[in-house]
């Protein structure tokens, strides 16, 4: 059973202030991730664009710090692939990774931590979409348990009210 402590600490992409290191963390992820993908696939162009990242704050491992998640997308010739990382706040190591989307499966938009949970927007393809433009709109949330993210229908408040 997941048991899960109720934290309200949540910044938004504007409101960040992401430390040097971190940002070196992130990077290093990233460019490792990639490299990863080019030795197993030397014939494919594969690229991950750091401008496109999506990085927000909150507490994800229910330590009290604010940890730092990142939404990054790579390229490859066979279409684009989605994945989070989450770092921890205070060493800025990597707590978990995990693919959320990608042409074919679905789109997705990371948008905000709220009660240790991490709110993603998404947007799946009907059986009358073409591969370009998926259509059916909803939202997905994970959680940090050990050192995976898990996706799980739990209701909580949405990051707008709107939703």
């Amino acid at each position: 059973m997941l048991i899960f402590q109720i934290l309200s600490y949540s910044q938004t992409k504007d409101s960040l202030h992401i430390p040097s290191i971190a940002k070196k963390a992130i990077d290093a992820f990233a460019i490792g991730q990639v490299s990863k993908l080019k030795n197993k696939y030397p014939d494919l162009p594969i690229e991950e664009y750091p401008d496109a990242r999506i990085i927000i704050m909150g507490d994800i491992n229910n330590d009290g710090v604010p940890d730092i998640v990142v939404q990054y997308c790579i390229e490859q010739s066979n279409g684009s692939h989605y994945f989070l990382a989450g770092f921890d706040g205070k060493t800025f190591a990597l707590l978990a990774h995990a693919r959320i989307g990608g042409k074919g499966s679905r789109e997705v938009k990371l948008q905000c931590i709220k009660s240790s949970f991490i709110t993603i927007d998404t947007q799946t393809y009907s059986d009358d979409d073409p591969d370009c433009c998926p259509s059916l709109e909803g939202i997905s949330r994970y959680v940090l348990y050990g050192n995976e993210f898990y996706e799980v229908n739990i209701l909580i408040e949405s990051c707008n009210k709107n939703k």
